[in-house]
């Protein structure tokens, strides 16, 4: 993944703190997602890769990070730093479970890969349908403008 210097200004107005501890996230996300996409979106950063893979960004006695995920495992790993909200908040006075943030990266992208499949083999599904269709259309027509 091409580093964003979008995302390098965003990070770099930080406090040195935090930004060590941004750094670090945006790497373990960079390592997990090799192939994505890194921007800022809705004023976070965001990686993408067949749709919305994660977002992050710091706050006043935290850094968030979103979306949380479906998998129970990993739900139950992080439910600690879970919000009412459901996003996970990680702490500023200490590391981020940069082991669970490089999990729930490659399970979102997973499901975001299993969706995107899903979606292309339907649309090709529907594409087939509808090609069959047209020439059955086509040949109605004809007998009825012969038969008049």
């Amino acid at each position: 993944m091409k580093m964003n210097p979008e995302v390098d200004a965003y990070i770099a107005a930080y406090p040195p703190k935090v930004r060590a501890l941004m750094k670090t996230i945006r790497a373990t996300v960079h390592k997990a997602l090799p192939d994505g996409e890194e921007k800022i979106s809705y004023g976070l950063v965001g990686y993408f890769r067949d749709g919305a893979v994660a977002y992050f960004s710091a706050f006043k006695s935290h850094i968030g990070f979103f979306p949380p995920t479906d998998d129970p495992k990993l739900r139950k790993a992080t439910a600690k730093f879970a919000n009412a909200k459901g996003n996970l908040k990680f702490p500023l006075n200490a590391l981020p479970p940069y082991d669970i943030i490089s999990k729930l990266v490659t399970a979102r992208a997973a499901a975001n890969r299993k969706k995107a499949e899903a979606k292309a083999k339907a649309e090709k599904k529907s594409a087939k349908k509808a090609v069959k269709k047209k020439p059955a259309k086509k040949a109605a027509k004809k007998k009825a403008s012969k038969k008049k």
